[in-house]
């Protein structure tokens, strides 16, 4: 790929997060925290891209640096922005289906309950 370029793991680069300023963390090897928004992220084994820690889809915050700005890889997502959306579509269309059989119609009366009264 030609507009990667390897990261130094000594250097300081712009946080791909907030923009403030991520540098090597001392006492821990390929690791970087942000001066800003204190997020913490690992340095890749092939040395071009940087991970975000403690997120609940890692997956969705890596980023490539090309030497001048960041740019997010998506590549390692399981699905895709359109897989999802039509999954989701399809989720909603069951969910309003199976909320109208579930619901009782409001136009439709409800049976009328007779309570026997003992004298």
């Amino acid at each position: 790929m030609p507009n990667q370029q390897k990261i130094d793991p000594h250097e300081s680069y712009p946080c791909p997060s907030c923009r403030g300023k991520i540098s090597p963390i001392v006492m821990m090897t390929e690791a970087m925290g942000c001066d800003r928004c204190q997020k913490i992220f690992t340095l890749h084994a092939d040395g071009y891209s940087i991970e975000q820690v403690s997120n609940p889809d890692p997956t969705r915050y890596c980023w490539e640096w090309d030497g001048k700005r960041w740019v997010s890889v998506n590549s390692n997502t399981p699905i895709g922005s359109w897989t999802f959306l039509v999954m989701l579509m399809v989720i909603m269309v069951l969910g309003v289906y199976g909320w109208q059989t579930l619901v009782p119609s409001s136009s439709k009366p409800l049976p009328s309950v007779q309570t026997s009264s003992s004298p």
